[in-house]
Parts: C-alpha cells; sequence; structure tokens
C-alpha cells in the first residue's frame, strides 16, 4: 500500500481522494473479473461467422479443491473452429460418471450459447466417454437431439496400441507409474551418457530395420524436428535417431514415469534399451524391449507424427492397418496383439469421417471414382458396429477407403455445410475447383487430436487455487487471464507497452 500511495502522490493524485484498502481493491478486482468476462462472452460470439461450426472438446482431471482439503475431479470444456480454440470453463464433477460430463458439457456450451453451433466432439477414449448407452458422447447427443461428429482423441487412440505392445512383455499393473521405467530413472545419475550403444549395434534388431527402412526413418525424423513440437516430441524424434546410430543430441534426464504422460513408453523403451550395458536388464526384459523399440521404429514413430491431419487420417488408418496385418512377419505376438486393439478403434472410417478422404490428395483418383459411386449405397460395403469396431480386422487387406462409404458419407458435408457439387466432376479436376478447396481448408482445420483439452487441463491446474477460493470467481479469473494470454504473446516490454 505504501508503495501504491508513493506512486500515486508522484503522478501527481490527491492520494486523500483514492480508496485503496485492500478489501475494497480485492472486490473492485472481483468486479472487473465479472465484467470483463461478460465482455469476453459477447465478443466472442459478435465475431462468429453465421455457418461456424464447431467442434466441443473435454478432457478430466482429479485437483485440489479449493475450498475442502480434497480433491475432486475437474473437466476442462473448450471448442475449436477455424484454427483456433476457445476456453469456456472448468467444472468441478461429484463423480466423473458419462451423465455428469454430459451434463456439464451441454450446460457449459449452453451459457455460452453455441448449442446450436456444436457439430463434432473430441473426447479421450475411455469407457466413461465411450460407452454405447451410459457414455458421455451418447449422453450429450440425446440432450442436444441430433448426432454429433466423433472424432476421438488420435493421440490417445494411439496410446492404447503402444500401451498394448508394451503389456505384452511387462507385467500388466493398475499402479500409476512403470516399475522398470522408476528403476531407471533411479539409476540414471551413475550412467555415463557419452557411453551408449545404438540398437543396430544388436544383430536381432538389425535383421529386422533393412538399411532402406532406417534411411526413410532417418530421414522422417529429421523433417519433423524442423517442426514446433513439445519438448517430449522433440526428444521421442532424437532417440529414434540416436537408435539407429545418427546423431540425436544430448540425452535429457528421465522425467514421469507414469502411464498417462505422452509418448512415456517410447521415450523410456528407447533409452533404456540404448543404454543396455549400464543398467541391468534380465533377458525377458532385453528381449521385450528389443521387440517394443523395433516396432516404435518401424510403425509407430510415422503413426504418432502424422495422426494430426483430419483429411489423412482415414487412409492413414487404413494403411496402419495393413501394416500392422504385414506385421506378423515380424513378430506375430506384437502383430495379433494390435489388430485385437485396433479392432475397437476404426472412428476415422466410419460412414461419417470417411469422407475426410475425398479431400486428400494421398487418395488415388481411382479410389475417389469408386468412393462417390458408393455414395448411393444404402450400407457400406465394410459395416463398422457403433460407428467404430471391426470384428475381423484381417479382411481389411486388401480393401480400399470406397469400402465405408455409403448415403450416410453425405451427413458430413451437411454438418459442415461444404457443397457437394464437386463430387460431380472427374476427380482429376479436383485439385482446382474452388468448392473442392474450400472444403478441404475446414477439414484441414479440424482438430483430430485432444491436445486442446489437454492444454486446458494445465491452465486449470496453473490456476486453480490462485488468487481465489471462490467457484464464480476462479472461472471469471480463468476466462480472463486465457484472454489476456491470446493478447499478449510474452511478457516483454515491447509486446506489452
Amino acid at each position: 500500500m505504501h508503495i501504491l500511495m508513493a506512486t500515486a502522490e508522484a503522478l501527481g493524485h490527491c492520494t486523500s481522494d483514492l480508496v485503496v484498502n485492500r478489501s475494497t481493491l480485492h472486490r473492485l478486482r472481483e468486479e472487473h473479473r465479472r465484467k470483463e468476462t461478460q465482455r469476453i462472452q459477447e465478443s466472442f460470439i459478435d465475431k462468429l461467422s453465421d455457418t461456424q461450426a464447431m467442434v466441443v472438446h473435454w478432457d478430466g482431471k482429479v485437483l485440489p479443491d479449493l475450498i475442502e482439503k480434497i480433491k475432486v475431479e475437474l473437466i476442462a470444456v473448450l471448442v475449436s473452429y477455424n484454427d483456433e480454440s476457445k476456453f469456456l470453463g472448468a467444472l468441478k464433477l461429484i463423480s466423473a460418471t458419462g451423465e455428469n460430463i454430459a451434463t456439464a458439457v451441454f450446460d457449459t456450451l449452453s451459457k455460452w450459447n453455441i448449442l446450436d453451433r456444436v457439430e463434432g466432439m473430441s473426447f479421450d477414449t475411455t469407457s466413461t466417454n465411450t460407452g454405447p448407452m451410459n457414455g458421455a458422447c451418447a449422453q450429450l447427443q440425446r440432450m442436444l437431439g441430433r448426432n454429433l461428429l466423433t472424432l476421438p482423441c488420435r493421440h490417445h487412440i494411439l496410446e492404447i496400441y503402444l500401451r498394448s505392445v508394451f503389456d505384452l512383455h511387462f507385467k500388466v499393473t493398475q499402479a500409476p507409474e512403470v516399475s522398470i521405467f522408476e528403476r531407471f530413472a533411479k539409476a540414471w545419475p551413475n550412467i555415463d551418457t557419452s557411453s551408449f550403444k545404438s540398437g543396430l549395434d544388436c544383430e536381432d534388431i538389425k535383421s529386422h530395420i533393412s538399411d532402406g527402412i532406417c534411411n526413410d526413418i532417418k530421414q522422417f525424423c529429421h523433417s519433423q524436428l524442423q517442426k514446433t513440437f513439445v519438448r517430449a516430441d522433440y526428444e521421442f524424434l532424437r532417440l529414434v535417431l540416436t537408435f539407429l546410430g545418427d546423431k540425436g543430441g544430448k540425452f535429457k534426464t528421465p522425467g514421469v514415469t507414469s502411464h498417462a504422460r505422452w509418448i512415456t513408453k517410447g521415450i523410456y523403451s528407447l533409452k533404456i534399451f540404448l543404454f543396455r550395458d549400464q543398467f541391468h536388464l534380465n533377458k525377458a526384459e532385453l528381449k521385450g524391449l528389443s521387440q517394443i523399440c523395433v516396432f516404435l521404429v518401424r510403425l509407430y514413430i510415422k503413426a504418432w507424427y502424422k495422426c494430426s491431419n483430419a483429411i489423412t487420417s482415414p487412409l492413414h488408418d487404413l494403411n496402419f492397418v495393413k501394416e500392422c496385418i504385414n506385421y506378423e512377419k515380424v513378430y506375430p505376438s506384437i502383430s495379433s496383439e494390435l489388430l485385437r486393439k485396433m479392432q475397437q478403434h476404426m472412428w476415422y472410417l466410419s460412414e461419417e469421417n470417411v469422407a475426410m478422404a475425398f479431400f486428400d490428395f494421398n487418395v488415388s483418383v481411382d479410389v475417389k471414382k469408386k468412393m462417390v459411386k458408393n455414395l448411393k449405397s444404402e450400407e457400406p460395403t465394410i459395416k463398422l458396429q457403433n460407428n467404430r469396431k471391426i470384428k475381423k480386422l484381417s479382411d481389411l487387406g486388401n480393401s480400399d477407403l470406397s469400402g465405408f462409404v455409403s448415403k450416410r458419407t453425405l451427413t458430413f458435408f451437411m454438418m459442415y455445410k461444404l457443397s457437394t457439387n464437386f463430387l460431380y466432376l472427374d476427380p482429376e479436376s479436383w485439385e482446382t475447383n474452388e468448392e473442392f478447396q474450400n472444403g478441404r481448408t475446414i477439414c484441414h482445420k479440424l482438430l483430430v487430436t485432444n491436445d486442446t483439452a489437454e492444454r486446458g487441463l494445465k491452465f486449470i491446474k496453473d490456476f486453480n487455487t490462485f488468487l481465489t477460493n471462490k467457484e464464480e470467481e476462479k472461472q471469471f479469473l480463468l476466462k480472463v487471464v486465457e484472454e489476456h494470454k491470446k493478447k499478449y504473446k510474452s511478457y516483454k516490454k515491447s509486446e506489452l507497452i
């Protein structure tokens, strides 16, 4: 207060006319945040176009309660649209049931007056979200009275695949931490990071990674390193390069050993194998890690870094299935386990989502012609159960995307108000067609990973107990801070002044 009074006096103000006691300032800040939140919400609605379709994202996390000394489930709700995202709120749940999640999402959308603008939903593929009757997705659609485009997080799906491969070789446990990773993290201070052996020094691994595959993956990793990623993504790429005998850079100290962190199993598996001569591993562990590393290099690395493109997702998923079928020639047990898991997660080959492949330059003209022809079919040749399940994936070895197309595929175009006129033209001419280009731009901006909600949770965690212990005030605070973060990208004087 003394500094505040001195500053006001130096600026020529009459300090006797100023109200500067703590409680008054606190009330003024609360009032400002309340008014600013109202302005933010009104401005957000005003800027939306009449045809602006949105995808709603949500994700939950257990965090300390503001008042009681307990932990509660908090859910972050956001929307994405036109290459942008907007934080809508952080809701406290009594319990994380499908009904409670759906109600929280619905109420949040209602408060922002955008219920009729949401055409898709992005979520993690937990049973709480995906249950056919009581899952949050099913209940939200019933509350809205219409179907939404289902865009489950492709990162989350790939993590399920990686864990299934990891669990083949290491004891399945419900503990939040992975024991072999904890052992390695504790041993790290005693490891000489200048002394490691690449994966290709192992004859068994070298027999499964040809020179052609090795050079292709190296080139892919180097090209990806030119892009902007979070730290873990860079580390994963560099470790793969080191594993293949290239220069991957310095090793980072092992981080979180939890099942929940993205790519943890990939990063730890590669790092442990590189230092296999300094870290004690029994024969079963060494064999398991070598097979996991081959899988990471041959199949997983490309799938992970290509998964965020909505347009290419149907073709990538079909090709990934075919690669896993052919992987039987490398490691039959891994191939079988992957196909078993993938049966439940063919979301992007559903009749609606396969529509994005019309805009994919990698899909051949012949296949696109067959896709257009099948738009007249009542049912697709390859029918998915609950829009995501296929009983026998091995049957897809010789299939193409046209087998997933039917009349219902046109639903996608209606949801996003896309013209279908270009579909009646020769596919060879689509790339120069304005309506095709417009549709491709809209599809390209669709988010098919739930990283938006992950960042929302990080945002909530950072400010969960900051400045206020009132639930309503926290909502105001989060919205105001998010607005300022978008307005001011950094804290440099040049940007703030």
